[in-house]
């Protein structure tokens, strides 16, 4: 019992000199604490203030961009379309005119032709190759070529 007695002082003693240092502690945790949550709650105020203040300069950015693109399409629409088409249909009447102007109609007139019917040739020879292709391997049964005299070459086709 007498252990117990001493034990038991020596913690009273231990408490009696620890309690009031740590309850200061504490103490003073918590008013930091507190004025580290009133920080918290300006700042978060200012941050506010400045996304809505951010957010009001964007709408008017975009206003005047807005406005900005209204005026250049109006400028565009009523005074520079209106000056290059004048241009452009005085140098295509001017170049009218020319005397060669007839000729090079003429000529372009006639390679356009040569053009499409060249253009329609070679199409009707893509056909045809691709149809022989189509027919090789048809008949062949597996999908490879017929073993011909002429060894079974797109030239045969061609007669060359």
């Amino acid at each position: 019992m007498r252990r117990s007695a001493i034990a038991a002082e020596s913690l009273l003693l231990t408490l009696a000199a620890e309690v009031p240092d740590t309850a200061a502690t504490l103490r003073l945790s918590g008013m930091e604490l507190a004025d580290c949550i009133q920080e918290m709650g300006a700042l978060s105020t200012d941050l506010t203030e400045g996304v809505r203040a951010s957010a009001r300069a964007v709408a008017s950015a975009e206003a005047g961009i807005r406005q900005g693109a209204e005026l250049a399409g109006r400028a565009v629409t009523q005074h520079v379309i209106p000056q290059v088409q004048d241009r452009v249909e005085s140098a295509l009447q001017e170049r009218a005119r020319l005397e060669y102007t007839r000729e090079v109609l003429a000529n372009t007139k006639s390679a356009a032709q040569r053009l499409r019917f060249a253009l329609a040739a070679s199409g009707l020879a893509n056909g045809v190759l691709q149809s022989a292709r189509h027919f090789r391997r048809a008949g062949d049964g597996r999908g490879g070529r017929l073993r011909g005299a002429g060894g079974g070459g797109d030239d045969d086709l061609l007669g060359a």
